[in-house]
């Protein structure tokens, strides 16, 4: 099953095409904000040269066999992954920065030399349409803050893990110190709205471990420059179990 599927994906791939995956159980979804899009590209590169550009490479070293990614946005991850990543499927639901993600990935622009280039399939976090322990690693980097259910989306990726297989995650959290959380929670809906969604007061650390997963080498960052509200971020690395509790 999981060999048939990933063929699929193979020669789709070979042959330079957007490899989609829609199914009446997993239907496409249909959110496209080009003006967000736009925003979020010219933000985002002076973000990676202010110091997340390392944070990201830094998280990636650990990235190994199949990877999927989800939420890749622009493609802001795929220059970093190392040569142990044999193959990445590079996840994103919304129209606009698909658009940019299939143009960084293209057959004429790909550049990457460390790993084949990255198949791109329009889908979900909450509704990944993969078989179930088809990949080594599952790649979640500032996604679950915007996701609408960041519960369902870890149950997916535990789903789609193999036994022992790899969360990387790096994202920002609701704030350990009480001043700074106290300001999350009220700058919640005019900060979503500004941000596409963004909720500044997750626990993303407690909903990784209650979804199952099992710190291997995780940590809490305070990342800067930047401001108090989004300082704090979760980053490291989880493991699926190998076998139930």
């Amino acid at each position: 099953m999981t060999r048939k599927w990933y063929s699929r994906f193979a020669i789709a791939a070979s042959r330079g095409d957007e490899v989609t995956t829609e199914t009446a159980s997993s239907p496409r979804p249909r959110r496209s904000r080009p003006v967000f899009a736009t925003a979020y590209a010219l933000v985002s590169s002076l973000a990676e040269r202010a110091g997340l550009a390392k944070i990201r490479r830094r998280l990636l070293l650990s990235a190994n066999g199949r990877v999927l990614e989800l939420g890749a946005g622009t493609g802001l991850n795929l220059a970093h992954y190392p040569s142990t990543a044999r193959s990445v499927v590079a996840t994103e639901p919304d129209a606009a920065m698909l658009r940019r993600l299939r143009s960084k990935v293209g057959s004429k622009t790909w550049s990457g030399a460390r790993f084949p280039r990255p198949f791109v399939v329009r889908a979900e976090a909450e509704r990944l349409p993969f078989p179930s322990e088809s990949f080594d690693c599952v790649v979640t980097t500032l996604v679950l803050c915007s996701v609408a259910n960041p519960e369902a989306a870890l149950s997916e990726s535990m789903r789609v893990l193999k036994p022992g297989g790899r969360l990387l995650v790096f994202e920002h959290q609701l704030s350990s110190n009480w001043r700074v959380a106290k300001w999350q929670r009220r700058l919640k809906g005019p900060w979503q709205a500004f941000a596409g969604g963004c909720n500044l007061d997750r626990a993303t650390d407690k909903a990784i471990i209650d979804a199952g997963f099992e710190p291997e080498d995780a940590e809490v960052l305070d990342v800067r420059p930047t401001i108090p509200i989004l300082r704090e971020h979760i980053f490291g690395s989880y493991l699926k179990p190998r076998s139930e509790r």
